[in-house]
């Protein structure tokens, strides 16, 4: 079943943030249901910059599972997926680049 064709689920989140200095966390539940093991989340990372992004998603993922190598992305300078040694899913990416490849 497609997710738009899903009956509407009012106990789970959609997005959280969390702003402190220039960092900004997400999380957002896991409703995918395709039968695999889920923590019922989803963590993001907003780095400031792509030096950043680099070091924490390197951290991460050590002792973990790269699912999507840090690089860029049409819409962000740099966009990686990484399950952490905890089995932990998260998303490192950083704010549009000046150049213009986030838009």
């Amino acid at each position: 079943m497609r997710a738009l064709n899903k009956p509407p689920r009012h106990d789970t989140v959609m997005h959280a943030a969390l702003t402190f200095d220039d960092t900004l966390l997400m999380g957002s539940d896991d409703t995918t249901g395709d039968g695999g093991p889920r923590l019922g989340i989803a963590l993001s990372y907003m780095a400031a910059d792509l030096a950043t992004a680099d070091t924490v998603f390197a951290a991460l993922a050590d002792g973990g599972e790269i699912q999507m190598p840090l690089g860029p992305t049409f819409w962000f300078e740099g966009f990686g997926m990484c399950l952490d040694r905890y089995g932990v899913p998260w998303i490192v990416d950083t704010a549009r680049s000046s150049e213009g490849s986030g838009e």
